[in-house]
């Protein structure tokens, strides 16, 4: 061990030349490497569960998903969901969503006292206060948000964009 210690210390070029080898041939190994983490590769295929997984993905949609978490005491305030809706129209034009949920799309079903309506939360970003405040309240009452879309002090939301399972060709 002391001579390749010492063999080392006398040769730098040479003991660089052999690492930077070595790297090199280790690196085209490494090029092929595929990391793949969906669930498809970690379901054996005679599994009996798997059809109804596939049955499930096929009526449902994709499983893979992306989610960006937002958190602010002072959320619902018409500056600070106008900046949420900004950002919301950035990542939906990303290629290869399918589908998306958000403040932005969920329906806010209720009853105006006439008729039932099921448009989204937040179809227009409020431009006063009192209709922000109005509107969170909407959430918080709404088990459909709650608790999924808006965190139970509603000062947290979520955007989750369900990403196109990817095509292999």
């Amino acid at each position: 061990m002391k001579r390749l210690f010492l063999f080392s210390y006398d040769h730098p070029l040479v003991v660089l030349a052999v690492a930077f080898l070595l790297t090199a041939g280790a690196s085209i190994w490494a090029l092929q490497v595929r990391i793949d983490v969906s669930h498809d590769a970690l379901i054996p295929v005679n599994n009996p569960k798997l059809a109804g997984y596939t049955e499930a993905r096929e009526t449902f949609g994709s499983d893979v998903a992306a989610a960006v978490f937002v958190r602010d005491p002072e959320l619902f305030t018409p500056k600070k969901l106008q900046i949420l809706k900004g950002i919301y129209d950035q990542l939906v034009r990303i290629d290869g969503i399918e589908r998306k949920e958000s403040l932005f799309t969920i329906n806010n079903i209720r009853y105006d006292g006439a008729a039932i309506d099921p448009s989204p939360l937040l179809d227009t970003v409020p431009s006063i206060d009192a209709e922000a405040k109005q509107k969170r309240g909407q959430a918080l009452k709404n088990p459909l948000i709650l608790g999924r879309l808006l965190s139970k002090d509603g000062d947290a939301t979520v955007i989750t964009l369900y990403l196109k399972p990817e095509q292999s060709d």
